[in-house]
Formats: C-alpha cells, sequence, structure tokens
C-alpha cells in the first residue's frame, strides 16, 4: 500500500530532478526541476510582492521629493 502523499510532499516530489546524483550536488537534486521551471528574469529579480511596494514605494518618494504626491 502507497501512503498518501499530502500537497507540500508533492510539491517537494515534483521539484527534484531526479537526473542528477544527490551525492554530486544534493542542491541541484532537491531544486533543480524547481530552478528550470523558474528562470530568474534578466532584471535579475523574480517579482512579487516584495518588487511591486518597492516600486510602489520610489514613485511616491519621487513626487513627494518634486512636491507633486
Amino acid at each position: 500500500m502507497h501512503p498518501v502523499l499530502s500537497p507540500q510532499h508533492m510539491e517537494i516530489e515534483t521539484n527534484k530532478d531526479r537526473s542528477v546524483d544527490p551525492g554530486d550536488s544534493f542542491y541541484d537534486y532537491c531544486n533543480g526541476s524547481w530552478l528550470k521551471s523558474h528562470p530568474i528574469p534578466a532584471t535579475g529579480t523574480i517579482g512579487g510582492v516584495y518588487d511591486a511596494t518597492t516600486s510602489y514605494t520610489c514613485r511616491l518618494n519621487a513626487g513627494l521629493l518634486s512636491g507633486k504626491p
């Protein structure tokens, strides 16, 4: 009988790159498939809430410094 895997366990299993020997590169073994399907953009950032907040804050500060909030 096979155990039922949790969604978190399934995600971990999906992210593994089984073409890599864990003895050669455990990091690539564990994360290789995820890294291949989520490339870092040319801008060097992945995006998300942090980038959106930083962008908004910069625009807000520029407006305040120019006297146009």
